[in-house]
């Protein structure tokens, strides 16, 4: 009978460890499934020991009191998929607070919390580039080769699909994968940084809530420089601040001093602005804030709504924007802007990509068009997108088939198309994009986004491409979250 149960007893711990691994998470000492990353106790120790092994160095930036940072702690760190890709890593957790007094960290699961504070100040002295104050983003994602160089990096807050992607683009980096050979799952961030971290520069990060709190009160009290502390305001990701927002927004902008109020003209560029500064610095929880305003009121004041949208990418938004891209379908500027929006808020919804793709043949709009073929660029891969991108590229060459017969596709609309391609950071594009570069006769402009986007590819900025986009959109409102990272005030998500 001992025999028996000593068996079984053997059979049963196989079976939890086999289980386990088929889980893609490892064994806790005490039993049963990871339950947290395996985080390394010092940044000169986790250095070492990837020098000694030849690994990657996987870093998580947090903060306390903030909700994209909480999210990112409680849900994307524990995630099973996490869990099994950052055993391929040497793992580091750096955060400046205190949880618990004594014995194992119950936010990160770290053998304390004094082992991620010293980590967080290693990692701002060695690795991170924060503002003149020392204030650094958080949430933010930074991975580095054995020899302790970055490889690549993400500022603010990402998903879990995002984060597991960096992980396996890290691990294919360092191990001399060539770009055009890396084929991985997950999704790209746009936020990506390859080789190094975001600079904050002059710019402070989110607020937390005891900040935001304050400067609430503050700015109440405030008779002069208002609208400062109110953008700062609406850099955290708290439901007073969105209400509050909104409340000066309803009010006409709650600039104050000399420019707020004083008549319709006053209210509605005080709207504009602050509703730009959300799109570039503001949580992503905002959107609600700019839905309001996308679709009601002066035209100015829509399109900032709409970019801002466009530029903040929630998922959540997506079925508002497309009921309001369907309400737009005689107002060709107002499509032009929504077709955008809906573009950087689809990724893999397939009524919005046939919903995009019949806007690239609308025949009666070119504008319409070209801003389309560039929404395009930020959907998941597909082949009736790349088939459409190649019509519009090189209309002579794929487009005799077309809707748009190849006389009637304008500059513009092969200008986003190329962008697209660009946006996509699909390497597939690259040999498609020199064939234009190499061209006897072909448009330098065009040769020039072709040069900007196969550099994207390749893993520079999205700012690269910046002026082709506004170019080929016929922009009149600046995208710096998309386009840019340096800000001059406020972080966001």
């Amino acid at each position: 009978m001992q025999r028996t149960l000593g068996i079984l007893a053997v059979l049963t711990a196989l079976a939890t460890l086999v289980s386990a691994v088929f889980a893609g998470s490892s064994p806790e000492p005490g039993g049963g499934a990871r339950k947290w990353i395996q985080w390394a106790d010092s940044y000169d120790g986790a250095l070492q020991q990837a020098a000694d092994e030849d690994r990657v160095v996987f870093i998580a930036v947090n903060m306390d009191g903030e909700r994209a940072n909480d999210r990112m702690a409680e849900k994307v760190y524990r995630d099973k998929t996490i869990l099994a890709v950052s055993e391929r890593t040497i793992n580091l957790v750096a955060s400046s607070g205190t949880h618990s007094k004594s014995g194992k960290c119950p936010r990160f699961g770290c053998s304390s919390c004094a082992t991620h504070r010293f980590v967080d100040v290693a990692v701002r002295e060695n690795v991170l580039k924060g503002d003149a104050s020392g204030a650094v983003i958080a949430p933010q994602h930074v991975f580095l080769g054995s020899d302790g160089s970055v490889l690549l990096s993400v500022p603010y807050e990402i998903s879990v699909s995002e984060l597991e992607w960096c992980f396996l683009e890290a691990l294919d980096i360092h191990a001399g994968v060539e770009p055009k050979d890396r084929r991985h799952s997950g999704r790209r961030p746009r936020r990506l940084i390859v080789g190094d971290v975001v600079d904050l520069g002059g710019s402070a990060g989110p607020l937390t809530r005891q900040e935001a709190l304050e400067i609430i009160e503050e700015h109440k009290k405030a008779r002069g420089e208002r609208e400062g502390m109110l953008r700062r305001r609406a850099t955290a990701d708290e439901p007073e601040a969105r209400e509050y927002v909104l409340a000066m927004l309803r009010a006409g902008g709650g600039g104050g001093g000399r420019r707020g109020g004083g008549g319709r003209g006053n209210g509605d560029r005080t709207k504009k602005e602050l509703l730009h500064w959300i799109g570039v610095a503001s949580p992503m929880s905002y959107w609600e804030i700019c839905a309001e305003f996308a679709d009601s009121g002066s035209e100015v004041v829509k399109a900032e709504a709409i970019v801002a949208l466009e530029q903040m990418a929630a998922e959540e938004s997506l079925p508002m924007l497309m009921k309001a891209l369907r309400r737009a379908s005689t107002n060709a500027e107002s499509q032009a802007l929504l077709v955008r929006a809906v573009g950087a808020t689809a990724r893999d919804d397939k009524k919005a990509r046939q919903a995009i793709l019949r806007l690239t043949i609308d025949k009666k709009k070119p504008k319409v068009r070209a801003n389309a073929l560039i929404a395009l660029g930020w959907l998941d891969s597909h082949e009736d997108i790349a088939q459409r991108l190649r019509e519009a590229a090189l209309p002579d060459v794929h487009g005799q088939k077309s809707k748009i017969i190849p006389s009637k596709v304008t500059e513009n609309e092969r200008l986003g198309a190329v962008v697209a391609m660009g946006l996509s950071r699909d390497v597939a594009w690259t040999d498609f994009l020199q064939s234009i570069i190499d061209a006897e006769g072909e448009d330098e402009k065009l040769k020039n986004a072709a040069r900007a986007s196969i550099a994207v590819i390749g893993g520079e900025e999205l700012a690269r491409l910046a002026r082709f986009q506004k170019d080929a959109g016929s922009d009149k409102i600046e995208r710096e979250r998309l386009f840019g990272f340096r800000v001059e005030r406020g972080g966001g998500n």
